[in-house]
């Protein structure tokens, strides 16, 4: 539940900047519980893609790849604050591979960075660049464990600053289509499976996104 509220707080942060909210798309197994199919599952991390609306040369993209991840590091680095969280990305003129990590070359980066609890407990943020998107992107509602709940004066009263993170907000996000194509495309190209996706598959299909319809999209 606390890492529900830490992950809802830094997405409220983060798409309250308009330079987020139109650039990155939400996406992965956070986006399903909070934007599509409730809390089935509690997730543990917060996953975006900048998709590459534009055509651009190698540098292009390098530079562009640059100026984003520092603008990120930066954000995240007062949302860590604001939230009691260790993340010091910068190390000089260069990052620190504790906070922040990078995979992948200038056609498809993907850079991880880590939020520290008090526990030493990971919140992992993970921007894939330039990755395509198949399917229209969503403006949607991310929801919490509270949507729906009545709450006493007296808890929105003492619960106050809590609650302010924990609203209801807008995103822009994957559709289920595309999140279940690329759900398949993680179970049939990883070498060590996990366990969430075959089950984010089975709610997806549950839910009426039949997998047959998108096996094209998922190769």
């Amino acid at each position: 539940m606390k890492k529900d509220v830490i992950l809802h707080a830094i997405l409220r942060e983060l798409y309250g900047e308009e330079r987020f909210h139109e650039r990155y798309l939400f996406k992965g197994g956070t986006c399903l519980i909070k934007c599509y199919l409730s809390y089935y599952r509690f997730s543990v991390d917060l996953d975006f893609t900048f998709p590459l609306r534009n055509r651009l040369s190698r540098s292009g993209r390098r530079k562009l790849i640059s100026s984003e991840v520092r603008w990120l590091s930066e954000k995240l680095s007062y949302i860590a604050e604001e939230l009691g969280l260790n993340f010091r990305p910068f190390e000089g003129n260069s990052y620190d591979r504790n906070f922040v990590h990078f995979e992948g070359n200038e056609n498809r980066k993907i850079v991880f960075f880590h939020l520290f609890m008090p526990t030493g407990e990971v919140v992992k943020i993970e921007v894939n660049f330039f990755e395509p998107v198949l399917f229209e992107e969503k403006k949607v509602l991310a929801k919490t464990l509270l949507d729906g709940v009545k709450l006493e004066d007296e808890e929105k009263t003492y619960f106050f600053e809590e609650l302010e993170r924990y609203l209801t907000l807008s995103v822009t996000a994957y559709s289920p289509e595309e999140i279940l194509a690329e759900k398949i495309r993680a179970i049939l190209t990883r070498r060590i499976q996990k366990l969430r996706d075959f089950y984010d598959v089975f709610m997806l299909h549950k839910a009426g996104y039949d997998y047959s319809n998108v096996i094209d999209e998922a190769l």
